[in-house]
């Protein structure tokens, strides 16, 4: 079991950093993509405060942080929220 998984949280907050982009740019991105999300959802999100949102926002998320992780966000959203 040695191997150490990125969760939805620590994967989001990656792809945040890497983006370079305060959270109010990354809300006013989705804004643009037609999402309104606030950078306070955004930063419960990315601090595992809240569960990973459904895809499409894990979607328009990663794009507005310009991310070629989006898939794998998604996908890490669908395991988290899955049943055991």
């Amino acid at each position: 079991m040695g191997v150490d998984i990125l969760n939805y949280a620590h994967m989001l907050n990656g792809i945040i950093l890497k983006s370079e982009l305060s959270l109010r740019q990354v809300s006013k991105r989705c804004a643009d993509l037609d999402l309104s999300i606030t950078p306070s959802y955004i930063s419960q999100l990315k601090n595992g405060k809240l569960p990973p949102p459904s895809p499409e926002v894990s979607l328009i998320l990663a794009e507005a942080c310009n991310s070629k992780e989006a898939s794998k966000l998604v996908f890490q959203g669908y395991l988290e929220k899955a049943p055991e």
